[in-house]
């Protein structure tokens, strides 16, 4: 067990149900900085300035580590050096053969750069959604099989079709039928993995039946696998 806790990547730390630190293992030092022997005696919530997304969170936690054993959440914690970690925390209570409690036992996983990259995975994403209901340009989210997941007012103004008619309508549908194959098998350069995107000018129809010219810019999204999402 002490080999163990000595060679995983998480902070394992046991503390007593006062949340004095008994033991703090190699990752815990990598994570927040201290050393075992300046911080065994010292409470955690302290030494790391524990904070919860709520103040009543604090308690609220407590009260499920006694009466559950166990709790699971994000808190943020501090390094030795001030600088702040997420960490997913998963806290269970030790009780002895008589069911009294004896121990705690935390397993904190440092989850910061996890986050970082979901904040600005929301910002840009965030940013994306401003300049697509902008209307500067007609817009349109399409799916691998040309289905129109999404779609602009600027878009549904330039083909005059409103927005649920377009969302059963396929991308292909609305290209002149002398243009179809073209703008299919540069699309389809994207589904085989050869290309992430084209531009072209092209003739399509709009809900009247007429010709309208328009210039494309096509860009997909991947999956981690490759794959388009859309």
């Amino acid at each position: 067990h002490a080999s163990l806790q000595e060679n995983v990547s998480d902070a394992v730390i046991v503390t007593d149900t006062e949340f004095r630190i008994q033991s703090w293992n190699r990752a815990a030092e990598r994570i927040y900085g201290w050393r075992a022997e300046e911080i065994i005696g010292k409470v955690t919530a302290e030494i790391l300035d524990t904070e919860f997304l709520f103040p009543a969170d604090r308690e609220r936690n407590l009260q499920q580590l006694h009466s559950q054993g166990w709790w699971q959440g994000e808190v943020i914690q501090h390094h030795k050096d001030g600088t702040s970690r997420t960490i997913l925390a998963s806290v269970t209570l030790i009780k002895d053969s008589a069911g009294t409690a004896v121990s705690v036992i935390a397993v904190n996983r440092n989850i910061t750069a996890r986050k970082r990259a979901e904040g600005a995975l929301h910002t840009r994403e965030e940013r994306f959604r401003h300049y697509f209901e902008l209307g500067l340009m007609g817009m349109a989210i399409i799916a691998p099989t040309t289905a129109m997941l999404e779609v602009n007012d600027a878009l549904c103004t330039i083909f005059g079709y409103d927005r649920s008619e377009l969302l059963h309508t396929l991308w292909a549908e609305l290209i002149h039928p002398d243009d179809r194959a073209t703008d299919i098998a540069q699309f389809n350069q994207i589904l085989a993995g050869n290309s992430d995107g084209y531009t072209s000018e092209q003739r399509c129809l709009n809900k009247a039946g007429q010709v309208i010219h328009i210039a494309i810019a096509v860009k997909c999204q991947r999956r981690e696998n490759g794959s388009v999402e859309y």
